[in-house]
């Protein structure tokens, strides 16, 4: 069953937009957050973007809330933003016309500084 909120299990992904659902927050740490669905309790890991770290990313976290902690700790986090941005290339075929508008006016923006754009 989809759920009605956030859209899981099939939706991977919320780029910056107003149609992303409110999530409740859980942790932050080196630069990203832990969430989760309040309907269907699916966690969701958000990476903040310029400018003003105000553009943020979403990606639906597949394991549960202690090896997120665990993981954000290791490297100051780098590998997990790897992770989180290699699952937004991954994903990025599912993106509806209102998520490609909504990272296209942050691509603007930023002057093409968002995760699809940067190395």
């Amino acid at each position: 069953m989809v759920c009605t909120e956030c859209g899981s299990p099939e939706r991977m992904i919320w780029p910056p937009s107003s149609e992303a659902p409110k999530f409740t927050d859980i942790d932050s740490a080196n630069w990203m957050t832990l969430e989760r669905c309040s309907k269907c309790g699916q966690l969701w890991a958000g990476v903040p973007y310029e400018p003003y770290a105000s553009f943020m990313y979403y990606v639906a976290w597949p394991q549960e809330e202690r090896e997120w902690k665990t993981q954000i700790q290791k490297d100051e986090g780098a590998a997990l933003h790897s992770w989180h941005k290699s699952q937004l290339k991954t994903y990025s075929s599912t993106l509806t016309s209102q998520d490609l508008k909504a990272i296209e006016a942050h691509r603007e923006r930023s002057y093409g500084r968002d995760p699809y754009s940067e190395a």
